[in-house]
């Protein structure tokens, strides 16, 4: 071979290699120029420090990215690093092997707007996504996710909560696997609770099916606000160990079935219709509860196990009325027929009273501020059957009633229930 062709293969392969050399160093730079110019355009003030990138080991990571919007929410992400699979991508499936996240930032936010209700995270408006649009033709899978150092700032307009996540994991993602559950393990921390979850979850079949442990220390119930109706309000701390087992599907509806442990400290709930508020200092509750929720057919609810309460109130919160004070409740043996239907074989009341207003309104009205009170009840074979309520015996300590009658011949009890 001429010398001179030799040379001029030889200067092709070299301006090959340095065009190859480029773009290699170029796309990463595209890449975080292209991702910070996208940021922008969503409305953030953005910045990405840097991309690594190596198409050799099929890998990159993102390092020190950060963008905030006008009302100064958004995200600030120390490292992300994915590592791929080549092969799968000529069978339409992005296979990542591992996904790292560390230090990450995250301001979730919900607003209630004129034109419904929308979510914005990381300082970007999600707009929902449509019914009608088609099925994607990729498949995703991921072997290892790590979530580490990781704080997830939520608030709408009844909350604001700070969720972090000390270190949580997802493993054997395949969305072309219906059977192949996902494990997961995730520990969290929310307003000085403690959250702990973890087991497995079956998402891509016919039917969504999950076995799962909670552990919750001290977790506050106002983190449920999101998913209450708004006129349900809750305060308190949850303690529980939980082990759940749920399926779903369109066709079947919802099973679930939890059995434990768990308790409420502290707690209050207000419900607007009927205008209640329940409290206490501490409630227990052992045992199972089951779930079931078809299309077409009423909820059912069934559960048995022993029920613990201390410093209970229900208050009548249009009156102010006391409805009940109680001491102490306990309920070994409780069976949860239906929802308006439920048995207790024995149960006890403490010291209580019922139907107690102030002492201003008592001499105000000039009746009686408490017209019953007891130092113990004792009941067995309780039944409430919708709406009727049957006891086979009642044994009252220390009963101290007031009877009070206007000069119309009413009884101030009844005028009291019927007021509440």
């Amino acid at each position: 071979m001429p010398r001179s062709r030799v040379m001029r293969l030889l200067l092709i392969l070299l301006l090959t290699i340095a065009l190859v050399a480029a773009l290699l160093v170029a796309l990463p730079i595209g890449i975080r120029v292209a991702a910070q110019n996208w940021l922008e355009h969503q409305g953030l003030q953005a910045q990405v420090d840097d991309i690594d990138l190596n198409l050799f080991t099929a890998s990159a990571a993102i390092h020190d990215a950060r963008g905030v919007n006008v009302s100064g929410r958004g995200f600030q992400l120390e490292e992300l690093s994915i590592a791929w699979q080549y092969a799968p991508l000529f069978k339409q499936r992005l296979h990542l092997s591992e996904l790292v996240i560390r230090g990450l930032q995250l301001d979730v936010a919900r607003a209630d707007k004129p034109q419904g209700q929308t979510l914005e995270v990381a300082g970007i408006p999600i707009a929902n996504a449509s019914s009608e649009s088609g099925k994607s033709d990729w498949g995703f899978g991921l072997d290892n996710a790590k979530i580490e150092a990781t704080t997830l700032t939520y608030s709408d307009p009844l909350l604001k909560q700070s969720i972090s996540l000390q270190a949580s994991s997802v493993s054997d993602i395949a969305t072309w696997a219906d059977s192949q559950p996902i494990v997961i393990t995730s520990q969290a921390g929310m307003a000085g609770g403690d959250l702990h979850l973890q087991g497995q979850i079956q998402p891509f079949g016919e039917m969504l099916s999950a076995t799962l442990q909670l552990q919750a220390e001290g977790l506050p119930l106002a983190t449920a606000a999101p998913f209450l109706p708004t006129d349900i309000r809750l305060d308190g701390l949850l303690h529980a160990d939980l082990a759940l087992v749920a399926s779903y599907s369109a066709d079947a509806g919802l099973d679930l079935q939890v059995d434990g442990d768990s308790r409420l400290r502290q707690y209050q709930v207000g419900l607007a219709k009927p205008a209640l508020g329940i409290g206490g200092d501490l409630t227990h509750w052992q045992g199972s509860i089951s779930l079931l929720s078809a299309p077409d057919t009423a909820m059912q609810l069934t559960g048995n196990g022993k029920l613990a309460a201390s410093e209970m109130r229900v208050t009548d919160r249009n009156s102010l009325t006391d409805l009940l004070i109680l001491a102490t409740l306990d309920a070994p043996d409780v069976q949860i027929k239906a929802l308006d239907q439920f048995e207790l074989n024995s149960t006890s009341l403490g010291k209580g009273q019922i139907l107690t207003t102030s002492t201003t309104a008592a001499e105000q009205s000039k009746v009686p501020a408490t017209p019953a009170s007891w130092q113990q009840i004792k009941l067995s074979q309780v039944t409430w059957n919708q709406n009727a309520l049957a006891i086979a015996e009642l044994n009252i300590d220390g009963l101290n009633a007031n009877i009070a009658r206007d000069a119309d011949g009413q009884w101030d009890i009844q005028k009291r229930i019927a007021e509440s």
